[in-house]
């Protein structure tokens, strides 16, 4: 279902191709990290000039209640309306979660990285893709330097370290800001930045990407290649704890709610 400024729609609307959103992705009736993707929303909608929408958007979201166990819901910002769409999501198995998911390499480069606009004959190429590859998610790379996910963060395991490549070229991920804290906090890891080439890629055996509707998930392919080996048993380890550190912001959420 889809929205318009609060009210039902009897069909989809047609969008201008960069409008401003974003997805938050709902489990058990909690929106997962709901302060962070708003707070980047808003950011987006300041450099925008659209300030004057954040206090119905926010009149919005309280009135928006998710239909499902587990799903997406996403805000569109065109012009002066906000669209708001349930969405079914492609859930992350559980022998995808144990083994990891396969990846393959698209070159593109993301225009302006600081902000979220879509792009739909970007996200369509993708998807068909995918869909006749049956991979999981194309890893964007630009030359030789390896980028992100066409939908996700990217990190890559060496010698038991989590490097990311270069922050600047990469779009700020409200998962990813989560996991950085889970590492740091709960783990005493520390997530790197280090630019990561094609060339490099090829000897890497641990890697996983993050990203609202997928989490925390371990790479098992990239291109064909199977990972193995120490870093990809850690990259298996790092996603089942990301999902205890969800499974606490849950608990922490609803004893909030009941206070």
């Amino acid at each position: 279902m889809i929205y318009k400024n609060g009210k039902l729609l009897d069909e989809k609307p047609y969008l201008n191709d960069n409008f401003i959103y974003e997805v938050i992705r709902s489990e058990d009736g909690v929106y997962l990290f709901l302060e962070d993707h708003m707070k980047r929303l808003y950011g987006n909608l300041e450099k925008a000039n659209k300030t004057e929408l954040f206090d119905k958007i926010k009149g919005l979201m309280s009135d928006f209640k998710p239909e499902r166990n587990v799903e997406s819901v996403m805000i569109m910002v065109d012009g002066e309306d906000v669209f708001m769409e349930d969405m079914k999501i492609r859930e992350v198995t559980d022998f995808e979660r144990k083994n990891g998911v396969n990846i393959g390499l698209y070159e593109f480069e993301r225009l302006n990285p600081e902000r979220k606009i879509y792009r739909k004959n970007f996200k369509k190429e993708v998807q068909e893709i995918m869909d006749r590859n049956d991979l999981f998610e194309l890893l964007l790379y630009n030359g030789n330097e390896v980028l992100e996910g066409s939908r996700s963060n990217f990190y890559y395991i060496k010698d038991g370290k989590i490097f990311e490549p270069t922050k600047k070229k990469t779009l700020p991920g409200v998962v990813k800001k989560n996991f950085y804290k889970m590492c740091e906090e709960k783990l005493s890891l520390e997530v790197e930045e280090r630019e990561l080439s094609l060339d490099e890629l090829q000897n890497i055996d641990g890697a996983l990407l993050s990203g609202t509707g997928m989490d925390v998930v371990p790479v098992k392919s990239i291109n064909g290649r199977e990972l193995s080996g120490k870093d990809y048993e850690l990259s298996i380890e790092l996603a089942q704890k990301f999902r205890e550190y969800i499974d606490g912001y849950k608990k922490e959420f609803k004893e909030k709610e009941i206070l």
